[in-house]
């Protein structure tokens, strides 16, 4: 099958939901954050969020990418990447002041847990990436057909391409089952996210790391 990698738009929105739900449906931790909430609540919910990121650009610019079974159409999965950018005055100054506050969580979310991993997240983010030089890659996700096909790296490619060509460092929070994939394309560990689970539904401590690849790093 022949795939090709392409801007993503506010119209693939509801798709790009749909795959990010599915990619990550199996994830220890994100598999809890929302498992109580109706699917349709959900969805809505993603969309939403997905839309917002073809707006201006806030705190961090963003770039989208897709890519797409050149033979029916179909979208296998996308990248969003917060590229660098510079901030307003005022950007600077909420960026120091914390994060904006989050939508409000449905009902049926894992409260506890969603506070806890997303406000570990806040953190490390704020602690390592600077938003005016660094490149983040925030969302990784192909559909579970898609798997094994050499996709993700495909996207990955074309994202770290256009940081070095902008002279950017790149950091992600790798799950345990994508640390592989990007530990092979550069990135080294620098910080980690850890939750303890047993404490929301689970039955571990899961570790989720902070990885920084420097301009150019070559595995």
């Amino acid at each position: 099958m022949p795939f090709e990698i392409q801007p993503a738009t506010l119209e693939d929105a509801p798709v790009l939901a749909t795959i990010q739900r599915e990619a990550f449906a199996e994830d220890a931790i994100v598999g809890h954050l929302f498992k109580d909430v109706p699917q349709d609540i959900i969805h809505e919910r993603d969309v939403k969020w997905v839309s917002s990121l073809f707006k201006e650009p806030g705190i961090h610019a963003v770039r989208v990418s897709k890519v797409v079974d050149m033979s029916n159409g179909e979208i296998a999965g996308f990248a969003k990447w917060d590229v660098p950018h510079p901030m307003t005055a005022e950007q600077k100054i909420e960026r120091a002041n914390g994060s904006k506050p989050r939508d409000p969580l449905p009902t049926g979310a894992n409260v506890p847990l969603c506070e806890d991993f997303f406000g570990q997240l806040d953190r490390i983010t704020r602690k390592w990436i600077d938003p005016g030089k660094d490149t983040y890659l925030h969302i990784l996700a192909i559909r579970p057909k898609f798997h094994r096909l050499g996709l993700g790296t495909l996207l990955i490619k074309e994202g770290l391409n256009a940081a070095d060509a902008a002279g950017s460092k790149v950091y992600i929070i790798a799950s345990p089952m994508g640390l592989p994939l990007y530990l092979r394309h550069g990135w080294k560990r620098v910080d980690e996210v850890a939750v303890d689970m047993r404490k929301y539904g689970g039955s571990s401590v899961v570790v989720e790391e902070m990885l920084l690849r420097e301009i150019g790093a070559i595995p």
